[in-house]
């Protein structure tokens, strides 16, 4: 997609373009992309850093196997605009612990599959957990 117009009912508050992502380096990333009525690729919208608002995420590959990464955008209530915040996999695969304040985020591989975990640390960058 070539952009992503945010609106606030019928004002538009936003424009999102691929290069408002950082470069990428844990997960694949080709752009931002949506795959409307499919299993996997319908824009992933929840609460991800428990603010209260509602962040967003958007596919960030073309064609995946197993693991699909989604770029998220969290909500800058100062700002009154949404922010790259982190690539992880997404949608099913990514579990919000409300509980814990914490990230879940399952991968595969040939192995199996495995848990990343993360949180918020106190500049409000999201942090993986050792």
């Amino acid at each position: 997609m070539d952009q992503v117009l945010v609106y606030d009912g019928e004002e538009l508050i936003q424009i999102i373009l691929p290069e408002d992502v950082p470069a990428v380096e844990d997960h694949a990333w080709d752009g931002l992309y949506v795959n409307q009525n499919s299993a996997v690729g319908e824009p992933d919208v929840r609460d991800l850093n428990f603010d209260g608002a509602e962040d967003f995420g958007l596919l960030a590959v073309s064609s995946y196997p197993h693991n699909v990464p989604y770029s998220y955008f969290l909500w800058d209530q100062e700002t009154g605009r949404f922010v790259y915040g982190f690539t992880l996999c997404g949608s099913g695969a990514l579990e919000i612990d409300l509980q814990n304040r914490q990230l879940i985020e399952e991968e595969h591989d040939v192995l199996g599959s495995y848990e990343t975990v993360y949180a918020y640390a106190e500049d409000g960058s999201l942090q993986k957990q050792s």
